[in-house]
């Protein structure tokens, strides 16, 4: 029997805690080596302004195997649909028997904030209590209630090149958050008195400039991860500490990094750590408070499969989600 779990379910079932748990454990895991992770592949749909990735992962830890297929269609926003879909199957390890499907879209969500999260715990100033979001968008919600979550907040400022977005974003999330919600005029005002920045946009330009951090500034850089797109300038990535959650990855899709790896602004030796590293203290975060640090997200596979995991086991014990015969 296969076991369906719908995003609403999924929410019954996920903590932030426990999520932040299982991804720490699964980003040491996989910076020891101890994970089995290709980079993702990437296949366009360029007549319908689409792609397709497919994203596997085996944690033998927790004997945890997954696949995450999401498409992303572009022109869907024109449509009115959501810009993205997704579905995790979970495997057995020793059968490859298809245990569960479940709802891709809010795993990814939840981990890319999970991920921010937990980097910023380990790189932010542990005072910040000012968050900048760039993009209003599902993952720039996602990240504004996980840190309210985690965090006692002074201030959410919100920016999006687009007003009805941002003033969305703060009407959602002032009915959920005892936070002030502020929407700025710009990126850059936004940005200018924030400890922590996300920008969760799928901008091809830098949408965020190391002119505009106050000393100390974290950047967790969730959005573009394509190698011709970037969110942050060249000034950001040469200056800041840079954290990554797969140097193969990152090398080979970010490009915030692969740009002005092209265009001879920087080497490889750019990138300081990965996350793993920082969780298990083999490489050094923070060591200065008005350091700027800078983590760069374009998702990874084990985020997916740890949360998914998580999810799947977490509903057998409590008999939750509907049982389908697959196959005959």
């Amino acid at each position: 029997m296969t076991l369906i779990l719908t995003s609403k379910e999924l929410r019954q079932l996920l903590t932030l805690d426990d999520v932040l748990r299982a991804l720490s454990e699964a980003h040491v895991a996989f910076s020891k080596g101890d994970a089995v992770q290709p980079v993702r592949m990437q296949m366009p749909v360029a007549k319908h302004n689409g792609r397709l990735l497919i994203m596997p992962s085996y944690l033998p830890s927790n004997e945890a195997l997954t696949v995450k297929i999401l498409a992303g269609f572009h022109d869907n926003t024109l449509r009115g649909l959501p810009p993205a879909y997704a579905v995790i199957i979970v495997l057995d390890p020793e059968t490859g028997n298809i245990l569960a499907l479940m709802d891709g879209g809010y795993i990814t969500g939840l981990r890319t904030a999970g991920a921010s999260v937990l980097a910023s715990r380990h790189l932010a100033n542990p005072d910040s209590g000012v968050l900048a979001i760039i993009g209003g968008g599902y993952i720039g919600r996602m990240c504004g209630r996980t840190f309210a979550e985690d965090r006692d907040l002074e201030q959410i400022l919100v920016f999006s090149r687009t007003p009805a977005t941002a003033q969305a974003f703060k009407d959602e999330l002032d009915a959920e958050l005892d936070v002030p919600i502020s929407i700025a005029a710009t990126a850059e005002e936004a940005c200018r008195s924030a400890d922590i920045i996300v920008t969760a946009t799928a901008a091809e330009q830098p949408v965020l400039r190391y002119a505009w951090l106050k000393p100390g500034a974290h950047i967790n850089a969730v959005g573009s991860s394509l190698p011709h797109a970037r969110e942050v300038d060249t000034e950001c990535v040469k200056r800041a500490l840079l954290v990554v959650e797969s140097r193969a990855a990152t090398l080979a899709e970010a490009g915030d990094i692969v740009i002005p790896l092209r265009q001879g602004e920087i080497d490889n030796d750019v990138i300081h750590a990965e996350l793993g590293e920082v969780i298990a203290a083999t490489k050094l975060g923070r060591t200065d408070p008005n350091q700027i640090t800078l983590f760069k997200s374009g998702g990874i596979a084990v985020q997916d499969t740890a949360t998914a995991s998580l999810a799947y086991q977490k509903a057998r014990q409590l008999g939750m989600g509907m049982e389908v015969e697959m196959f005959d």
